[in-house]
């Protein structure tokens, strides 16, 4: 039974995602919108299991036009019941995922048009932190399962490249996976909402500056088995998040839509200690490409990328 909810709530969330992506992009609109057309207490009044309530949550989410305290609103409630939803399944180490859920109900009940600037800060941080406990949770279970792997892998026979990615692929068949893309989905327009940066980071590398030469390419699927002469930050145009990172790269920057931190770049990313961020701005990625060929030091200061000649 346990097993059949999530699976529930799992193909409930990821069959919402293109309805979550655009009510999230109208946050950005002005909020002169007529108010009224979402219901406050939907979330009350779902009853049954989190799937039920997510599936609820995001047929309302399909149809509403409301004002930016009601989109606000119904974004903080279908993330606030896919937390819930991964916590019940991930029973060991859920402290951070317990803590958020019960402040996102907090959230959740500031409605006041004046406190819509605040709550969206707020919601950054809860984004944050739960970006921040899937990525160590996650990498912690990876760090128990993939040994045992590679010793049935060698045992059994199993192609090495199957074996490599399967403590990845475990991971990626949890509900921590639709609340990474959930995640990934709204904090771009979060932050723009906001005013807080240009930059959504996946991959923090080593916090270090890191030095390298500027490569621009159309795509990281296209050099993704590469071995780059010398240490290289990669500006690219496209990522879908199952791609490898190429050899001696230091950082991936990209100008398309980032990945979720389950993905295999992500992933292969942070076990590399390479930076991966996507930019907002296009006038920044457009300064960036023009120092194609030239040796740059990137550092990362909390969520801001700056890029720089040597």
């Amino acid at each position: 039974m346990d097993l059949a909810l999530d699976s529930a709530g799992r193909t409930a969330l990821e069959g919402g995602l293109g309805e979550i992506r655009a009510c999230a992009k109208l946050l950005l609109l002005d909020s002169d919108v007529p108010t009224g057309q979402y219901p406050m207490s939907a979330e009350e009044n779902a009853h049954g299991s989190l799937a039920d309530r997510l599936t609820l949550l995001l047929s309302v989410l399909k149809n509403t036009h409301g004002c930016l305290s009601d989109r606000l609103t119904l974004l903080l409630s279908v993330i606030k019941a896919s937390s819930e939803h991964t916590a019940f399944s991930q029973y060991n180490g859920n402290q951070d995922l317990v803590m958020t859920t019960k402040y996102l109900g907090v959230m959740h009940n500031m409605t006041d048009p004046a406190q819509q600037k605040d709550r969206a800060m707020q919601a950054i941080a809860v984004v944050d932190r739960l970006k921040r406990s899937l990525s160590e949770t996650a990498t912690a279970k990876m760090t128990i399962l993939q040994p045992t792997a590679s010793a049935l892998g060698e045992a059994l026979k199993v192609p090495g490249p199957a074996v490599a990615i399967f403590s990845e692929e475990a991971i990626r068949g949890t509900s921590a996976a639709p609340l990474a893309q959930l995640l990934s989905a709204v904090e771009p327009s979060l932050r723009r909402m906001t005013g807080a940066g240009d930059w959504q980071v996946i991959s923090r590398g080593t916090e270090a500056p890191t030095e390298g030469v500027v490569r621009v390419e159309s795509s990281l699927a296209s050099v993704q088995y590469e071995r780059c002469a010398k240490p290289t930050v990669l500006v690219i145009d496209h990522i879908t998040g199952h791609e490898e990172v190429p050899e001696n790269v230091v950082a991936v920057l990209t100008s398309s839509e980032c990945p979720d931190i389950l993905s295999h770049s992500a992933v292969r990313a942070r076990n590399m200690n390479v930076l991966m961020a996507a930019c907002f701005d296009e006038k920044v990625m457009a300064e960036i490409k023009t120092l194609e060929h030239k040796d740059v030091v990137v550092a990362i200061a909390g969520s801001n990328i700056t890029v720089t000649l040597k």
